[in-house]
């Protein structure tokens, strides 16, 4: 089998009906055969997901750890301490993406994140995968404020979200600081919000 250890820098994949592209990924690639693993040291890296975000997300610093391995016509990629930050989020990522040759991908992933910037936490909702009067909402709910700290979890497969026939798992929870929230056009504007969302 083939093994090698290389660094690079700025490379670039396209992305695919079922699997994200990205941009500007710099690192050390470990090969041997069908696995290896990417430490991640990244800097203005772009992920674009067309299935599942709006828009490309772009990430001032990408830091971590992604080891993968081929599973017949899939890949398996596990994160260990993946850190994804900018102005707008700060996301440390842990768990596992297959990503399958027919379908979206399966996730089973854990995230801390801070948000200096609650006003454009929409871009980085999956809103490809959202209704669209949920998608309506979340455009318009957060005007102003931050989250101090959160989790998230997800677990399943992407084509069954949001897993409302019991066949994956999704939560999230933040502390929310100062925040300017239209709950609906017809409600008044709540602002300086303080509390927890669950």
């Amino acid at each position: 089998h083939i093994s090698f250890n290389t660094h690079f820098t700025r490379v670039g994949i396209e992305p695919t009906k079922t699997t994200p592209g990205i941009a500007n990924l710099s690192g050390v690639l470990n090969m041997q055969g069908k696995q290896g693993s990417l430490d991640l040291q990244s800097d203005k890296t772009s992920v674009r997901y067309d299935s599942v975000f709006a828009k490309p997300l772009t990430f001032a610093a990408m830091t971590g750890k992604v080891a993968f391995q081929k599973q017949t016509n899939d890949w398996l990629l596990l994160f260990n301490k993946v850190r994804l930050a900018n102005d707008d989020v700060v996301l440390n990522l842990n768990g596992s993406i297959d990503i399958l040759e027919k379908t979206k991908p399966v996730m089973n992933l854990s995230a801390s994140f801070v948000v200096p910037q609650l006003k454009n936490i929409k871009h980085y909702f999956p809103m490809k995968l959202f209704a669209p009067d949920l998608v309506k909402w979340l455009s318009a709910a957060f005007l102003d404020g931050q989250i101090s700290a959160g989790t998230a979890h997800i677990r399943g497969n992407l084509q069954d979200f949001p897993f409302t026939q019991d066949n994956g798992e999704f939560s999230i929870e933040a502390k929310l600081n100062n925040v300017d929230f239209h709950f609906a056009p017809d409600w008044p504007l709540m602002n300086k919000v303080n509390g927890k969302l669950a």
